[in-house]
């Protein structure tokens, strides 16, 4: 029998998590009684009776919870009238998840919901949370979404801002004697994924060189925006190669 015990234990956590959180925003009953018909089938081998439909358990768990999400985003499309306590609740839920790649369109989703249904206050302190946890993401090596954070940083400039000011801090904090330091530099610049991002999108590039042009007065700050200054005009000028 299919159930949500034969998952890894993340994919099994963020099964449950998905459900719930259809549960808490949208009250979709119709769509559990659609998981629930899933584990209605009982198989006396499970791997024999998906090989005889070309495909393995690992495959079916995946296009599962692909399923999952892709319902869910479809809930929160069509939830037009979502209070502020059910948004909260679906961001702390789904926040260990904002650097899944098959996480994107919920959190999409939820960016566009916290932009339109919150006041300004309360916008704040939700993508204050979700850029905290973007950013640990990043110190954590995990990785993160591109089509979120362009999404993130064009709806929200401060979110821009906090992302390249705790981009500097950290970078100052490592050592510059440190022979090592450009190439920290350089490893944490690629995985905040900042440079590609201001590849991507003109819009967001203007608004990072305007960011650093300002901080560059500043000496205690000089060294590491000149490093991200200098990769970013390295990805521009590679691009322009290629292009």
């Amino acid at each position: 029998m299919f159930t949500t015990l034969d998952l890894p234990p993340l994919q099994r956590r963020a099964t449950r998590i998905i459900q719930t959180s259809v549960f808490i925003c949208c009250n979709h009953l119709v769509f559990f009684g659609e998981v629930a018909g899933i584990h209605r089938y009982h198989f006396s081998n499970m791997d024999l009776a998906l090989n005889s439909f070309g495909v393995n358990q690992d495959t079916m768990q995946d296009e599962y919870m692909k399923w999952l999400v892709t319902q869910t985003a479809c809930c929160l499309s069509q939830e037009t009238k979502m209070s502020f306590l059910s948004l909260q609740k679906s961001v702390d839920i789904f926040l260990p998840f904002i650097g899944d790649l098959k996480f994107s369109p919920i959190w999409i989703l939820l960016i566009d919901k916290i932009t339109t249904t919150c006041c300004s206050s309360e916008a704040s302190n939700l993508f204050q949370k979700v850029d905290q946890e973007i950013f640990n993401n990043i110190l954590k090596g995990d990785q993160l979404s591109l089509s979120v954070l362009l999404h993130l940083w064009q709806t929200n400039l401060p979110s821009l801002e906090f992302f390249v000011l705790h981009l500097l801090h950290h970078i100052i904090q490592e050592s510059p004697s440190n022979p090592q330091h450009q190439q920290l530099s350089s490893n944490i610049l690629k995985r905040s994924l900042l440079v590609r991002a201001v590849h991507h999108e003109p819009l967001i590039y203007c608004a990072v060189q305007c960011m650093l042009n300002s901080l560059l007065e500043y000496p205690e700050l000089a060294t590491a925006v000149q490093s991200i200054l200098k990769a970013l005009a390295m990805e521009k000028r590679n691009s322009l190669l290629l292009s």
